[in-house]
């Protein structure tokens, strides 16, 4: 340790920069929220990927390559850990591309043997990740701006999720099968894509319902005091009637038009793919 020391504080400084490069840093935000665990494929102990590391460098200095053992182990050991996941019938598992391709690969040769569980588990998460990565401000979004999203769409995630166990019920793919990105994007097509216009249009609506009050109550009682506060969305405050005085009975359409789309907001809300129209408007709106 004495001897590899300064080395060891070099690759540190190294892999910190290459963290920051490629946001890994940004999952230490999600990590620290207990939302994100991060298991290490290492087999052996800090001296040892250490070791290998300076061993590797070194020859890739001389522009050799080399089959490394140690990188065989850490291969092995991932290997071992996801047919565990996939065996225990209790995980909901995402895969790259290349994972998938590896999980395909071992189910056909007989290696993996996955349970029914996070087949089914699976396809709910996987799902859902393909579809979100399918709103245009999605891919660029930063974590702490999803992390905060997250929060404040905590209910429709709720539906969300419920929504996510019907879609994917249908599907006749694995998760790890090529077909399945196929079954999403006909998912996506004839369901929620739909879905999401036709919240939007409900939204459009909503608001336009406001308008038209607004419009009636200017008409009717053009010189009445307080009506453009109360326009504003004063109907929780308790001095909404000193507010507007004598004018409250001309006022009273905007007043019940404020209790309408309040009520509709929140139905809209508890729609099953609201979730995914909140996300994409509050990114467009930072």
């Amino acid at each position: 340790m004495q001897v590899l020391a300064p080395m060891k504080a070099m690759m540190g400084e190294a892999i910190r920069d290459l963290s920051a490069q490629a946001d890994l840093d940004q999952l230490e935000q999600a990590r620290s929220k207990g939302l994100v665990e991060i298991d290490s494929a290492d087999p052996g102990n800090a001296v040892d990927l250490l070791a290998a590391c300076v061993i590797s460098a070194k020859v890739a200095e001389r522009g050799e390559r080399q089959s490394s053992e140690y990188v065989g182990r850490i291969v092995e050991t991932f290997v071992g850990k996801l047919a565990d996941h996939l065996s225990k019938g209790r995980d909901y598992l995402v895969f790259d591309s290349e994972v998938a391709g590896l999980v395909e690969a071992a189910v056909r040769e007989g290696l993996f043997q996955p349970a029914k569980g996070p087949a089914g588990r699976s396809a709910q998460a996987m799902s859902a990740a393909s579809l979100m990565c399918r709103l245009p401000t999605f891919p660029g979004a930063e974590v702490d701006e999803l992390l905060d999203i997250r929060d404040e769409l905590s209910r429709p995630l709720t539906q969300f999720r419920g929504a996510m166990v019907g879609v994917a019920t249908d599907f006749t793919s694995e998760p790890w099968e090529r077909g399945f990105e196929d079954e999403v994007h006909d998912a996506w097509v004839g369901t929620v894509h739909p879905a999401l216009e036709s919240i939007e249009a409900a939204v459009r609506d909503n608001r336009s319902l406001l308008s038209i009050a607004s419009g009636v109550v200017g008409a009717a009682k053009a010189s009445a005091p307080g009506l453009a506060i109360v326009g504003a969305g004063l109907l929780g405050a308790g001095t909404v009637a000193d507010v507007v005085g004598g004018a409250l009975s001309g006022g009273a359409p905007l007043l019940q038009a404020l209790r309408d789309q309040r009520r509709a907001a929140e139905e809209i809300r508890m729609r099953p793919f609201y979730f995914l129209y909140g996300v994409q408007s509050s990114l467009e709106a930072n």
